[in-house]
């Protein structure tokens, strides 16, 4: 996500109005807009949970957020640009509201209804299965008495 900030006399204005809607491990782009070259420059960075982050960036006006920063809440930014080492000019960037997506995912009640038949279904298979293996234990068991008597009845003699 690109976030477009202009710099105006003494503060950076959102392009877009806020809260930002961030997803986890999402990357988060500043592109700062402005009159003045942005060829050496301190972006400052502070979150409302009392983090600090600044880095000297020099011949870009893309800024990445370090993902530490990139989190429900409130970020300020301040640019503060450099001229033969020294601060000639400061920007107060309007603080950038994050906000994180809720997804809640909930599954159709008809899917709970499946899973419900499936899980029964499951069930009666297995006992069918069951009986069936008993059923063909008997059946071996028989086959082999009905033998027995079958050549008992067709040769007496044996």
């Amino acid at each position: 996500m690109t976030i477009d900030i202009n710099l105006n006399y003494g503060y950076g204005r959102l392009s877009y109005r806020e809260p930002f809607l961030i997803a986890k491990n999402g990357t988060v782009l500043l592109k700062f807009n402005s009159d003045y070259a942005l060829r050496d420059y301190i972006i400052a960075f502070a979150s409302d949970t009392g983090e600090k982050y600044s880095e000297r960036l020099q011949n870009t006006s893309l800024v990445v957020i370090p993902p530490q920063f990139v989190k429900a809440g409130t970020l300020s930014v301040e640019l503060s640009l450099i001229v033969k080492e020294k601060v000639v000019k400061k920007w107060a960037v309007e603080p950038i509201i994050f906000a994180e997506a809720t997804t809640n995912f909930r599954g159709h009640p008809e899917f709970e209804n499946i899973r419900a038949r499936l899980t029964a279904l499951e069930s009666a298979v297995n006992n069918h299965t069951l009986a069936l293996s008993e059923l063909q234990e008997e059946f071996g068991e028989m086959n082999e008495t009905v033998t027995g008597i079958d050549s008992i009845v067709n040769d007496p003699l044996e």
